[in-house]
Formats: C-alpha cells, structure tokens, sequence
C-alpha cells in the first residue's frame, strides 16, 4: 500500500511543523497518545510507535492472561519534557461481533519545562480508569475503529525557576476522549489518533493544558 505510506510522510512532516510551532506556548499537559490495541487473546502483543502534536510516542500491550492485559507508555518532545504511564486491566474479545472490549487502571506521570524563556519547570501525577471500545478489520480495507474513555484526578506542581515559588498548582478531575481509525497495509496497520482533554474540576485561570492532540502511528 505505496499510498498510505506516502500519506503517512505527508502528515508526519504537518505533525513536525505543528509541533514546532506550538512548543512556544506554556503548555504543562497534553492529551496523551496511548493506543487502543483492542486486545484479542493471552499472548497477544501489540507495540505502537509514532508521532503527535506532543512529539513522538510508543505503547506496548500484552494479554497477560484470557482475562488480564497490561500496558506500558512514553512520550517525550522537544521541550525537555517526558511522560510515562502503566496499567493494568481486563478485556473481553467478542469474535462474532470483531469487537473488543477494555477496562485499564493506571497511573501516569509528567515532567516537563514549559515556556520559551524558560521560566518555570514541574511534574504532574494522574490516577486514572479507562474503557475502550472497536471493531477490527471491518469492510475490504480491513479498518479497526472505536474510542476510548479515560477520567481521573491530576496532581499538578509547577515551579517558578528564579524564585522556586509555586506559579501553577493544579489539582482536579480531567476527562479524555480519543477516538482513533487504522488501516490495515502489508505487514503494519496505520493508526490516525484525536482526543481532547476535559479539565473538569481545575482552574481554568492559570490552566496548563492543551487540550487537544493529533497523532499518527504504526501498530505491529
């Protein structure tokens, strides 16, 4: 499929370009690009690896047992920044339906430096629960599609560099829906990504969010 891997060069290279422009902002939080694997089965691995508005990402997950998978996480970009998330949970495959079911449990945490003159840095924490649903290989193309459900609480920390006074400390409930397509080609599938990150209880005054994301991967 010479066609979907020239699309995928095409909107790496406005990934790029959009992610150089908007790493100028004070931005401590972005919604996180964590694949949906959908998983089938014990033994079933699934890696995903690629890039975002956030920078560039990977996800590995594992059926652990026919009940239990559990699902590691990283990202980091250009502004010294990283975040890394676990979980755990239980899935169910319906065969007759392609459609998969999950419930993960995780944590999450974030440390970054955000601003161009440098001026603050920090880390956040999040406990959170996520349910995802899809169906995989549907029609000729072989398209999985679904969505994913994730709330929990943030613990943001985020200090001012020349005086060591807390600038930012947002604490609250957030919710994060992604929705999320791929394509089935040769040897990979070729995943398209969006989501958006709710700050429920948190001040909107001095928010350090983000609040949407893009992003594009393969899933082996």
């Amino acid at each position: 499929m010479t066609h979907l891997a020239n699309m995928e060069r095409i909107i790496i290279r406005y990934l790029i370009t959009l992610t150089l422009a908007l790493q100028i902002g004070c931005i401590a939080y972005y919604p996180q690009m964590v694949d949906i694997p959908l998983i089938e089965e014990e033994d079933d691995l699934r890696i995903d690896i690629g890039i975002s508005l956030m920078g560039g990402h990977g996800t590995v997950s594992y059926g652990l047992t026919d009940k239990i998978a559990v699902q590691a996480y990283g990202n980091i970009n250009m502004l010294v920044r990283f975040d890394i998330q676990g979980a755990i949970g239980t899935y169910k495959w319906f065969e007759e339906h392609s459609t998969g079911m999950e419930l993960y449990c995780g944590y999450g945490y974030g440390n970054s430096l955000f601003g161009m003159d440098e001026a603050a840095f920090g880390n956040y924490h999040l406990a959170f629960t996520q349910f995802n649903i899809g169906k995989v290989e549907v029609g000729a193309l072989g398209v999985d599609f679904g969505l994913g459900l994730k709330g929990g609480y943030l613990f943001g920390n985020f200090v001012d560099r020349a005086d060591l006074t807390t600038i930012h400390k947002n604490d609250g409930f957030i919710f994060e829906p992604t929705i999320f397509f791929r394509i089935l080609g040769n040897d990979v599938k070729y995943c398209i990504k969006a989501n958006y990150v709710f700050p429920i209880s948190i001040n909107k005054k001095h928010s350090i969010f983000s609040p949407i994301n893009i992003g594009i991967s393969r899933q082996f």
